[in-house]
């Protein structure tokens, strides 16, 4: 063995010792350690001592397992871990039921055998709702369902789940199959989820709306979903907007545009990105003299990257490509800037560039003609 093997020996001795420390830091930097190697370094005895923390009391150490855990798809390790975690799901600790079932999540499709996919089903009626969301989520992430009538028969009864976050994670994977699941059941079961007092409810309906925007856009559900603009969740807000978004042209109507109009100036950028992207797929929304009244608004807002955006709106939208003089000039310093730049420029909570001063964005723009 030369000293670079014998060197990293000892390094994995050392991290294999770190593994037992009392400090759940230590173990965590530890397991991240043995993540990172790699693949060709695991070894059977780096596995199960791995899998000696999958019931660590700090979740932490066993998200970061799971990671680990999950890397041995790529060796030949990975049907010997197959079979311990099938024999995991079977301990009578759920929080180790738990973490086996989210390492064959965190596997995706590598881990869907039929023995795997078998043993999940059956972890679905686990006695804890941890391990039963756990299950749902790794046949989702397996790939392991079919878009079979018994498949979605079976999933539509999970999302009666007694408890209501398992539920949720059950609309999530039912959704995926698009109008073929949406019945009325789970539509209402949908709808009720988007009033739930918790926030990752709310989140994970607005989800399923957008997967299904065509396919069950009532009115009820519209007037929810504008409503959700307002949540006090950023996530929320997000796929509030995501789902107006999918809805395009059908959802065009006052009280929407002014819901995702009012995101433009919501703090977080990735929400006013979408709702941008939602008023898009509305076509012509300036036809709507509350969006042009609110865009032209805009511009005078002390952010840069808000006035940025509602220009952007006002011009795509200039329907017989008469943009008012006001506009043209708003837009002179940015000609043949690049879209690059212009993102960098404007995206205040990444930016790369900074805040350009008007002028310096002139000079750029000069150097950037042809």
């Amino acid at each position: 063995m030369g000293i670079e093997s014998q060197l990293k020996q000892l390094k994995i001795e050392e991290l294999l010792t770190m593994l037992k420390h009392d400090d759940a830091e230590v173990r965590r930097k530890a397991v991240h350690s043995l993540e990172k190697m790699e693949t060709s370094a695991f070894t059977l005895e780096i596995m199960e001592r791995l899998l000696g923390l999958v019931a660590d009391k700090d979740r932490f150490v066993r998200f970061d397992v799971v990671l680990a855990l999950a890397r041995l798809n790529e060796t030949p390790l990975f049907p010997v871990l197959l079979e311990r975690l099938l024999s995991l799901t079977r301990d009578k600790r759920k929080v180790v039921r738990a973490t086996a079932a989210s390492v064959f999540a965190e596997c995706t499709d590598a881990a869907a055998t039929p023995e795997v996919t078998a043993r999940l089903w059956e972890l679905t009626t686990d006695e804890d709702k941890n391990v039963r969301a756990e299950a749902i989520t790794a046949l989702r992430q397996t790939k392991a369902l079919s878009s079979s009538p018994e498949t979605i028969a079976r999933l539509l009864m999970l999302t009666n789940d007694e408890d209501r976050w398992v539920g949720a994670v059950a609309v999530e994977a039912v959704t995926d199959f698009g109008h073929v699941a949406a019945t009325p059941s789970l539509v209402e079961r949908m709808f009720a989820l988007l009033s739930d007092s918790q926030e990752s409810l709310r989140w994970t309906a607005a989800r399923a709306f957008g997967k299904l925007a065509t396919v069950v856009a009532t009115p009820g559900v519209i007037e929810r979903l504008v409503a959700l603009t307002t949540d006090t969740g950023r996530g929320v807000r997000h796929a509030a907007a995501m789902a107006l978004g999918e809805l395009g042209q059908q959802a065009a109507a006052p009280e929407v545009i002014g819901g995702l109009l009012n995101l433009l100036t919501d703090k977080n950028p990735d929400v006013r990105s979408h709702a941008v992207e939602a008023l898009q797929r509305m076509g012509n929304v300036t036809a709507f003299p509350i969006a042009r009244e609110r865009l032209w608004g805009l511009m005078e807002n002390k952010s840069k990257a808000i006035r940025f955006m509602a220009a952007r709106l006002l011009r795509e939208m200039d329907e017989v490509g008469s943009v008012s003089a006001r506009l043209q000039e708003f837009w002179k310093p940015y000609i043949g800037i690049s879209t690059v730049i212009l993102l960098d420029s404007f995206n205040e909570e990444y930016c790369s560039i900074g805040d350009l001063a008007e002028e310096e964005l002139r000079l750029l723009a000069a150097k950037q003609r042809p």
